[in-house]
Parts: structure tokens; C-alpha cells; sequence
């Protein structure tokens, strides 16, 4: 779904043309500015893609011999890009991945060379090689422990962190392996462009010079070799755009620090925000608004919602039903199994207009054996981008414990990181109607559920549900649900 923005005609007395009809004060001040270096921060919900779109097909029709390109980080994300710009300009604008662009330029240079990206199959040859053949494949095993082989590759931050000197030993024989074969990574696709412009080469230098106009999307997402190389290329104008409320890509290696560094390192970028929420309710945007507070690092933005509140649609806070006075709670299993039955018996057919999202792919396996589809549970992760009528954040277990176990090994306070954090805010902000988080009170003391549930699920504007209506006809939940569908 998208976003959807206001009716009424922006249109100003200045004589703009057609295709700007329909945005925001806000988005106009963005896609009309003369400044060269741009620098969006789209909260949640705001309208960004549209606006990204605007800028670039503005330039587009304001020059006709400008050439552009267009960087974001998922296929998902060029693929809307694409498909929103209208057909007549795409053949003047590159829409790719950051790592595509960079193949491509590699790969225009040397046509004869063939590059190969590193993939399942050459995996396990090489887990194979390093790790079951020879004295160093037992030394390497030593170190590794009974860490699951595929897993070292899952989390490579958390890996180093854990264990130095088994990471240091691994992705050296990595490296090594892959330079022997010709393989690459996709971030050594990047690593090699880099290069060139640290080089100055003067064939990279003509090929990268022919663009007039660079966007980012999600930039939120970079690490610092990409801000280098968007510094290095020094386009003639540059536009990134992101929220770095949203940054939640650390153990992919991005980092949020060049979106809150940015005007350091481009000291003429002209700033600017993107606040109105078009997207969910009143309720869930203020709730949205307190969570971040917790986020120790960021830029500030007030975020209001568009959207006028709907009467009786507040979020919701619904606890396991518990089976006695003196028993413990359901397993993890039966809950999810009451809640997949109750949603068919209140909702029925609509239930794909609910969707759950877990921090871990484990917790997802654990709802679909409860037999929700697969298309009814996504990771927060797979859920960035997109957006549901109702949403229902699974707080009952498994949020991220092995980062509650560093932060009390290193004798922090008991507050999720930073980045924990900006999860529970994407998984909020996706909401549109109704949101509600699925929680378990006697979470263990310490763990990231359990401050989750004390600093935001008993405040104000959160209601608590009972998870056991007194009649089917009277489920309080229903109600809730009908409204939010509609």
C-alpha cells in the first residue's frame, strides 16, 4: 500500500506546472530548492518516495540534458522507485542498488572481465575448505567453538565482537579464498570503486562524471566507505534522503553515523524535514513519537499525524491469558495458536489484513507452526517500507537476547542499545489503523521485553486488553478490529 496524501490542490499562484500538483508546503520547499547538496530527514509515513520521486523527475523536466542516477538499498526499493517515475524520463536515470551501480561501472570498464559475486554454493566450498581439511581448518575449529558454520556469516559485528581472534583467522582465509578465485562480495564491489577515486583513475573518473544529479534513498542505511565514496565522486548536485529513526541495518555493517554526520563532511547541504505522518492515526504516532525518545542518538524532528483520530481505535496492549491463579503462563506455542484461532474467529477472511512482526526469524517460525500463512508474519526487518491496516508487535519472547547478555556482561544499564530500539519503532510506524503489542508481563527481569513493557506499554494512551472476553460476541478485540479494518 501507499502512503496516502491530501487531496487538495498545493497548487500556488507562481504558475507551477501540472506533475507538481497534490504535495505538501513541506515537500514543495524540498523538490524546488536551487541548493545543490540536499540533505531529507523523512520521518516515517511522510510521503519521502513520493517526494524523492518529485525531485528527481522536477530536475529532469527543468534540464533535458541532465543524466541521473539513483541509489537505494533493496531491490524492493528500486523496483517502486522505477515504477513511480513516469516511463518518459527513465531512460535518462540509472535506478539501482548501491552495489549494482557499482558492478555495472566495474564491470563498463572491463567488459572482458568477468566478476563473480560470492554465492550460496561458493560458500559452502569454501566451509568446507577452511574448516574441514588440513591443520589450520583445526586450529580455525578450535576457535570457532560449536558456533553453527553458516552463522559466522549471519552477524560478522557480533562474530568479531564475540570472538576476535577466531573472526581475524576466518575472514582472513576468507579473503584470501576469494581473491584466488575471483569471487566478490557485494561490499567489495563498492570497495573497489572506492578505490579508483581514492586513485583518481582516469577512466573511473569519466565514467562516474557524466552524471549531474545523485540521489540517495534510505541513506540511513550507508556505512562509512559509501558516504567516502559519495564524498570522493563530488557530484554536481547530490540529494540524500532517510530517517535515521529508521537505521536498523548494523549487523549488514551500516551505520547511522553518516546520516547524523552528514553536514560535517558536506558543509553546504541545506536540511531539511519531513514531519507530517500520513500514514497512521494520531494514537500509534504519538506512541511512535515515545518511543524514539529513548534513542540516545539522533536527529530531532516533531512528528505530528495528518490523519484526524478515529474514535475509539487507541493502541492496545493484550498480555497471555493465564490458565490459574497460581500457574505460570501458556507456552509460547499455545498462545500463538489462541491468537491465530481468535483472529480467524473474529476477523475470518480479513485476517491477512493483520500482520505480525517479530524481531527474529525464530519467533516467525514459531508463528507460522501455528498456523499462520506466510504472508501474515514478517521480521521487522522485511516489514521496513511497507504498510498494514492493523499491526500486532510480538513482544512475548526472544527479542534479542544475546544483546540484553553483552550490554549486562559489559555492566550497562538494563536499556535495550540504540538500535533495539529503532526496531520497536519501525515495527510501530507501520501501523495505519490499529496497533497493538502482544506482551507477557513476568518477562524476565533485565530483558529487552520486559523495559519495553515498563517504559512504554503502561503509559498513557496505551490500553490494556483482556485476552480473555467474557463471550464471543462481546470480544472487546473484535470491535477494535472491525473498526480499524473497516
Amino acid at each position: 500500500m501507499r502512503i496516502r496524501l491530501p487531496h487538495t490542490s498545493t497548487r500556488s499562484d507562481a504558475g507551477r506546472p501540472a506533475y507538481l500538483d497534490g504535495y505538501s508546503a513541506a515537500q514543495l520547499a524540498i523538490i524546488e530548492s536551487p541548493a545543490p547538496i540536499k540533505q531529507v530527514i523523512a520521518a516515517a509515513g511522510s510521503g519521502k518516495t513520493r517526494t524523492v520521486i518529485g525531485c528527481l523527475e522536477h530536475r529532469l523536466r527543468g534540464d533535458s540534458r541532465l543524466r541521473a542516477v539513483m541509489l537505494s538499498f533493496s531491490r524492493r526499493a528500486v523496483r517502486e522507485l522505477t515504477e513511480r517515475l513516469p516511463a518518459g524520463l527513465r531512460e535518462r536515470v540509472e535506478i539501482c542498488t548501491f552495489h549494482a551501480f557499482c558492478f555495472r561501472t566495474l564491470r563498463s570498464l572491463a567488459p572482458e572481465r568477468r566478476l563473480r559475486i560470492f554465492g550460496i554454493e561458493d560458500r559452502r566450498a569454501f566451509l568446507n575448505e577452511a574448516l574441514r581439511e588440513g591443520t589450520d581448518a583445526r586450529q580455525l575449529r578450535d576457535a570457532i567453538g560449536g558456533v553453527p558454520y553458516d552463522l559466522l556469516f549471519a552477524d560478522r559485528t557480533s562474530f568479531a565482537r564475540e570472538q576476535p581472534e577466531a573472526a581475524a583467522l576466518f575472514f582472513a582465509r576468507f579473503a584470501e579464498y576469494k581473491t584466488r578465485h575471483g569471487l566478490y562480495e557485494y561490499d567489495d564491489l563498492v570497495a573497489e570503486v572506492l578505490a579508483g577515486l581514492r586513485e583518481n583513475d582516469p577512466l573511473l573518473r569519466a565514467r562516474l562524471t557524466r552524471y549531474g544529479l545523485v540521489i540517495v534513498d534510505e541513506f540511513q542505511d550507508t556505512d562509512p566507505e559509501q558516504l567516502e565514496f559519495l564524498q570522493r565522486l563530488d557530484p554536481p548536485e547530490l540529494t540524500v534522503v532517510g530517517d535515521d529513526w529508521q537505521a536498523i541495518y548494523a549487523f549488514r555493517g551500516a551505520t547511522i553515523e553518516p546520516f547524523l554526520n552528514f553536514r560535517r563532511v558536506f558543509r553546504s547541504a541545506a536540511v531539511f524535514r519531513l514531519a507530517e505522518n500520513y500514514r497512521s492515526l494520531p494514537a500509534i504516532v504519538r506512541q511512535g513519537n515515545r518511543l524514539i525518545r529513548a534513542s540516545r542518538r539522533q536527529l530531532r524532528k516533531r512528528v505530528r499525524a495528518v490523519r484526524e483520530q478515529q474514535r475509539g481505535l487507541p493502541v492496545l496492549r493484550v498480555s497471555p491469558e493465564r490458565p490459574g491463579p497460581n500457574s505460570h503462563s501458556h507456552s509460547c506455542a499455545e498462545i500463538e495458536a489462541q491468537w491465530r484461532a481468535r483472529l480467524e474467529r473474529l476477523i475470518g477472511e480479513r485476517a491477512d489484513q493483520v500482520m505480525i512482526l517479530t524481531r527474529t526469524n525464530f519467533r516467525r517460525q514459531r508463528w507460522l507452526s501455528a498456523g499462520f500463512c506466510e504472508d501474515q508474519v514478517l521480521t521487522v526487518h522485511r516489514a521496513k517500507g511497507l504498510e498494514f491496516p492493523v499491526v500486532c508487535v510480538d513482544l512475548l519472547g526472544g527479542w534479542s537476547e544475546a544483546a540484553a547478555g553483552q550490554r549486562r556482561r559489559e555492566g550497562e544499564a538494563s536499556a535495550p542499545a540504540d538500535e533495539e530500539i529503532r526496531i520497536l519503532y519501525v515495527a510501530a510506524s507501520r501501523a495505519e489503523n490499529l496497533l497493538l503489542f502482544l506482551y507477557e508481563p513476568a518477562a524476565g527481569q533485565g530483558s529487552p521485553e520486559r523495559w519495553f513493557a515498563e517504559r512504554f506499554l503502561y503509559a498513557r494512551g496505551v490500553r490494556a486488553l483482556s485476552s480473555r472476553p467474557a463471550r464471543a460476541s462481546r470480544d472487546e478485540l473484535g470491535g477494535y478490529l472491525n473498526r480499524a479494518i473497516g
